[in-house]
């Protein structure tokens, strides 16, 4: 991933990229796109990859963005792996609220994760309707709460997720698929 001063569009000029320690797999393994400025020195990248089944899929990545035009991977996030017949299951477009990201992960749903503490990605709740291919989840600009998430459904189109922030959890992870329909907390 690569940062760009654009103030001259005739000459753009470099300012940050990732740096060699995240060129080891599963960092920087395929494409990098969807980048968010969380804080004013960390971004959180979705990493889209591809493998048989869910194994080897794309995550989402948090990086510090230091000195030297570098930035340096600090966490990521990666849906379980589940016993399902998923084949699409990498990351792809998200949103972040008040340190709340929402992320589509094509056959595995909507994932809420909570990035207040980007060295430690931690979901707190899904939404998962099957069949679906979740491309991406975004905040609704209308809600100045951001309790309201757009789950942009490839297949079945939009389902609209009312989210109780209060009662958000961090969710148990196995290596089993998510058991019911959703898991946002009381009041979806």
């Amino acid at each position: 991933t690569a940062a760009y001063d654009v103030s001259n569009p005739l000459r753009p000029r470099l300012v940050r990229r990732t740096n060699r320690r995240g060129s080891r797999p599963p960092l920087n393994d395929l494409i990098h796109h969807n980048s968010l400025r969380l804080r004013r020195n960390v971004v959180a990248i979705t990493e889209e990859a591809f493998g048989p089944g869910c194994r080897g899929a794309g995550t989402l990545q948090t990086w510090r963005i230091s000195g030297r035009r570098r930035m340096t991977p600090m966490d990521s996030f990666g849906v379980e792996r589940d016993r399902s017949s998923a084949l699409l299951c990498s990351a792809h477009y998200f949103d972040a609220r008040d340190g709340l990201i929402a992320q589509g992960f094509y056959e595995q749903g909507v994932r809420l994760i909570d990035a207040t503490r980007p060295r430690r990605l931690r979901q707190v709740g899904y939404f998962l309707n099957r069949p679906g291919l979740y491309w991406g989840a975004l905040f609704a600009t209308t809600d100045p709460t951001g309790s309201t998430v757009y789950a942009v459904d490839h297949s079945r189109g939009i389902d609209v997720l009312a989210i109780d922030r209060a009662a958000l959890r961090p969710v148990r992870r196995s290596g089993s698929r998510p058991q019911g329909r959703a898991r946002f907390g009381a009041g979806m």
